[in-house]
C-alpha cells in the first residue's frame, strides 16, 4: 500500500511538475507572440509614417523655392495668396505626419524590443516627427515674422495681408522622447 501510494505521490508531483513547465512555456510563447505581434505593427506604422514624411520633406523644399526665397516686401501684395496656399498645402501634409505617428507614439515611446529592426525604426519614427514637427513650426514662425515686419513698415487698415495662424495646442515646437533636444528647431 505503501509503495503504491509513494508511486502516485511521484506521478502525481510529475503531473504538477510538467504543469508547472507548461504554464511557464505557455506564457513565455505567449509574451514572445505579443512581442511579435508589436513589432509588426511597428513595421506596419512606420512605412506608413515615412511615406508622410518624405512628403512633408519634399513639400518643405517646394515651399523653400516657392515662398522662402521670395520673402520680399515688394512682392508680397503680388505673391501673398501664393504663398498662403503654399503653407496650406505644407500644414495639410503635417496633419497626414500628425495623424499616422499617433499610432507609433504609443508602441514606440518607452518600450524596449529585443529587434534591432524594430529600434531602428522606432528612433526613425522620434527623429523624422521632430524634425517635421519642429521645421514646420519654425517656417511658420519665420513667415510670421516676415509679415509682422511687413505690416510695421506699410500695413494700414486696407491690407489684406495677416499673419498665419495655426493651432498652437497641435502645432508647437516637439520633443516626443523627453530627451532635451528639439530636432530641427534651432
Amino acid at each position: 500500500m505503501r509503495t503504491k501510494a509513494f508511486i502516485l505521490g511521484i506521478i502525481g508531483f510529475f503531473f504538477i511538475l510538467s504543469g508547472c513547465i507548461w504554464g511557464v512555456f505557455s506564457s513565455l510563447q505567449e509574451s514572445h507572440d505579443e512581442m511579435q505581434q508589436k513589432q509588426d505593427q511597428v513595421a506596419t506604422y512606420s512605412s506608413r509614417f515615412q511615406e508622410a514624411a518624405v512628403a512633408v520633406q519634399d513639400r518643405r523644399i517646394q515651399y523653400i523655392k516657392a515662398v522662402v526665397e521670395d520673402l520680399f516686401h515688394e512682392s508680397v501684395m503680388e505673391d501673398y495668396a501664393l504663398w498662403i496656399k503654399e503653407l496650406n498645402t505644407y500644414q495639410s501634409l503635417v496633419d497626414q505626419v500628425i495623424e499616422t505617428a499617433e499610432p507609433l507614439k504609443e508602441l514606440c515611446i518607452g518600450q524596449e524590443y529585443p529587434d534591432n529592426k524594430t529600434v531602428t525604426s522606432c528612433d526613425t519614427y522620434v527623429n523624422n516627427y521632430e524634425t517635421v514637427m519642429n521645421y514646420f513650426v519654425k517656417d511658420v514662425e519665420q513667415f510670421n515674422n516676415f509679415i509682422a515686419g511687413y505690416l510695421e513698415l506699410y500695413g494700414n487698415e486696407n491690407t489684406q495681408v495677416t499673419l498665419y495662424t495655426i493651432d498652437s495646442n497641435r502645432y508647437s515646437y516637439l520633443d516626443i522622447n523627453d530627451d532635451g533636444i528639439f530636432i530641427g528647431k534651432d
